[in-house]
């Protein structure tokens, strides 16, 4: 039976937390790892889906509790430090969760799940503790479970075709180059003690030809075998780049707000990594270990003595780099943080660059971003510190190898066991074996570090897809009624509820505002009738049929929406308003514009439509890239029109006259406002009041007002 591990030599597995607000639960499943219970942060995630504003201590506490782990809530003062049981979860800086786990001489050893391990004086401690811990020990029903699910690559990138045949040639061209290093050795051999020792310019001359023959077979397989990397490089790159992308594309809008923009960004650069561990590191890693095997089998045969010593000092590299393997993780997992916290930073400030001057915030933000970078570099410096410190323990070991080697081998010559020429080739041969062994153990840490991206790839590719995309009800729907039949709808289990027992129905044809008080759930009914959200409970019907059934690439082919944080594209005013679709017609094109009331303004710019309008359209003023987003939603003649806010940049004359050209269309609109002067152009008012819509349609509406 296996037994809980509560020594010393239990481990505290660092777990980086991959949402913005899940540190509490990465703590968890640190300390549940350490007492036996080994649980990905996923799996956490299936158990208790947490609110994207963070977790309250009780809902971690109720965690621990489904894992059958005892919590034990403490308010405690920096001096009582010593007397907790350790691994335990502390409050941090006010606004974080973070795993104290050991104090020694002085320094409290902090598993931070969004930055790594940190190490901290009292004094330093002092500062972020906020005096609130979380005991933490098995309980009666805790479980032991010793293997977190593996992450395969296959699995997360799926199958490459012609990849198995484009690796068999790289294999193939690589060994065909190992085997010219293994004649090198036995020519330099054959010149010292055939050659040289009988004076023989004629054979020495036969030698240097032959070599030169096969420098040139050396040089174009050597040619052929890096083409062949490019090409299967290049074809990985765009089978999975386009694959991880399209599936990134296609997660719920959840995702997206939990996750910051650099750490999205971050998890899919890690595809180039596994990309050059496929086309490089596995192939050469057959054929390091082949190669050391023959090499060493030669060596063997020159002199056993000789391949002894070169066994003996290559096994000490090898150890200690295998030994070391813990500690170039953690600093992996550190730096490849940093970096995504460094670049999350970087485009929250040119997004922001703008209101960042118009605040005069410039040097606030410098300083932040520049303490980010100092806190990469840090991590950087460390990392480096060890591979120096590595690299120069094995040059110490092949110095000291060759020496011995060279005393040995020299004794065995003045013994007459060896020629001069075995001794430079089996010299050669211990400088190839050596390599061939260094290479292998390296790329044998490579690829287990290989984990690190393989798992942050997975937080994407393992992430469910949108629910009910594709349709399963292929019928024709004439009636385009809307309705909302008892829908419930809330965040998270620890949130309340927005939307509770909400319903009302919204004929085609109408235009109806919906008006409440703001961060009550406007928009919120608009991203569920698009299906950007999935209702709790409840029904969201089209026609008297479930949008579930229905595929929401249909239901978006339906529907134009803006929504309060649209943004425009790079590129041309043209080609943001057709939305890069070709299909679309400059006279289709300009229409569009003419019923959003923006053609005038951009027949006077000086490329007309072909003006390119910058990142997210900040050349344009708000009332602009309103229009030109009301442009690009009438282009595709939607039945039904839904607007948050869509025009509360404009004045009373645009947005009128547009209210007239929409009326005309004869489509559902479905607007969220708030002024007056917008509400009075619908006939129907959906007032938002206590979780529910109510009709407060104002009757004495004036007539030519109602469009």
């Amino acid at each position: 039976m296996a037994q809980l591990r509560f020594d010393s030599r239990s481990k505290l597995p660092i777990i980086m937390q991959q949402e913005k607000s899940e540190c509490g639960f990465a703590c968890i499943a640190m300390i549940a790892s350490f007492y036996g219970h080994e649980i990905s942060l996923r799996e956490v995630r299936a158990m208790h889906r947490g609110s994207s504003r963070g977790a309250t201590l009780l809902e971690i506490v109720q965690v621990a509790m489904q894992l059958g782990m005892q919590a034990r809530p403490l308010k405690i003062e920096n001096n009582e430090i010593d007397s907790l049981k350790l691994p335990a979860l502390l409050h941090w800086k006010n606004s974080h969760y973070v795993v104290l786990r050991e104090l020694r001489a002085g320094k409290f050893c902090i598993h931070d799940p969004a930055s790594g391990v940190v190490n901290l004086s009292r004094e330093e401690f002092s500062i972020f503790f906020t005096g609130a811990a979380l005991e933490l020990a098995p309980g009666h029903q805790f479980q032991l479970k010793n293997k977190i699910p593996g992450v395969a690559v296959r699995d997360i990138l799926g199958k490459v075709h012609g990849l198995h045949e484009a690796l068999v040639g790289i294999l193939a061209s690589a060994l065909a180059l190992e085997a010219f290093s293994f004649i090198t050795p036995l020519f330099t051999q054959l010149v010292i003690d055939k050659a040289i020792s009988s004076a023989d310019l004629d054979l020495l001359l036969v030698f240097g030809m032959s070599f030169c023959v096969l420098i040139i077979f050396q040089s174009f397989i050597s040619y052929l075998r890096d083409w062949l990397v490019c090409r299967t490089g290049s074809t990985l790159n765009q089978s999975w780049t386009g694959g991880v992308f399209a599936h990134l594309m296609s997660l719920p809008e959840d995702y997206f707000q939990r996750r910051s923009l650099g750490d999205i960004g971050s998890r899919f650069g890690s595809l180039k990594n596994i990309q050059q561990a496929i086309t490089s590191t596995i192939t050469t890693s057959f054929l390091d270990g082949f190669m050391s095997l023959v090499t060493l089998a030669a060596m063997v045969i020159y002199s056993p003595k000789l391949a002894t010593v070169a066994f003996v000092f290559t096994s000490a590299y090898v150890l200690v780099r295998l030994a070391l393997y813990s500690k170039f993780k953690s600093l992996n997992i550190d730096l490849i943080s940093a970096q995504a916290r460094q670049n999350s930073k970087f485009y929250e400030a040119v997004r922001a660059s703008q209101t960042i001057k118009a605040n005069n915030l410039t040097a606030q933000v410098t300083t932040t971003y520049l303490n980010l970078v100092t806190s990469y570099l840090n991590r950087n410096i460390l990392a480096s510190r060890l591979t120096i410190a590595f690299k120069a323990f094995a040059d110490l070991i092949q110095g000291i190898e060759k020496i011995v080697l060279l005393w040995i081998g020299a004794t065995l010559v003045i013994q007459q066991e060896l020629t001069a020429g075995m001794l430079m080739s089996i010299s050669m041969f211990s400088l190839l074996f050596g390599s061939k062994i260094a290479h292998l153990a390296d790329n044998y840490v490579e690829l287990k570090l290989l984990k690190i991206h393989a798992a942050r790839i997975s937080d994407i590719v393992h992430t469910e897809k949108e629910l009910h995309y594709y349709p399963t009800f292929f019928g024709e729907i004439k009636d385009k009624t809307i309705e909302f039949a008892s829908v419930y709808f809330r965040y998270s289990p620890s949130e309340p509820w927005i939307l509770e027992n909400c319903c009302f129905t919204i004929k085609p044809g109408e235009a109806v505002a919906i008006t409440g008080s703001s961060g009550i759930g406007k928009s919120t009914i608009l991203k569920l009738i698009c299906g950007l959200l999935e209702p709790n409970s409840g029904k969201i019907l089209i026609g008297g049929v479930d949008v579930t059934t229905i595929g929401k690439e249909q239901l978006r082919s339906w529907m134009a929406v803006i929504l309060q944080d649209d943004t425009l594209f790079s590129g041309t005013i043209a080609e943001n308003i057709s939305l890069f679709n070709e299909q679309y017609s400059i006279e289709e094109i300009s229409t569009a514009a003419q019923e959003a009331c923006i053609h005038g303004e951009i027949i006077k710019m000086p490329m007309g439509y072909n003006t390119l309008i910058g990142d997210m359209g900040s050349s344009l003023s708000g009332g602009q890239r309103q229009r030109l987003l009301i442009a690009r939603s009438l282009i595709r003649t939607p039945s039904f029109l839904l607007f948050d806010e869509a025009t509360s940049h404009l004045d009373i004359e645009n947005e009128f006259r547009i209210s007239e050209i929409l009326a005309k269309r004869n489509c559902t609109r479905i607007i969220v406002a708030h002024r007056e002067a917008t509400i009075k152009l619908c006939n129907r008012i959906l007032h938002m009041e206590g979780r529910r819509l109510k009709d407060k349609t104002n009757k004495t509406i004036t007539p030519h007002l109602v469009v």
